[in-house]
């Protein structure tokens, strides 16, 4: 479904980080390669530490430090 509607439009993933990784997950199964990450947040530095810390992982496991 998600992968439906980003082929034509933009996508929404907010959530806890299993839900988001999960949604990312979903999309990158059906085909989509390419992701731009805007977060909605005023504290933009936090949000991409989140990201980085609680996302990431779950998709590729720590490989980043």
């Amino acid at each position: 479904m998600l992968a439906a509607i980003a082929a034509r439009t933009q996508t929404v993933v907010a959530g806890e980080p299993e839900r988001c990784a999960d949604a990312l997950r979903e999309l990158a199964q059906a085909g989509v390669r390419h992701f731009v990450v805007r977060f909605a947040a005023s504290d933009l530095e936090t949000q991409m530490d989140r990201l980085l810390a609680e996302v990431i992982p779950l998709l590729f496991g720590s490989v980043l430090h």
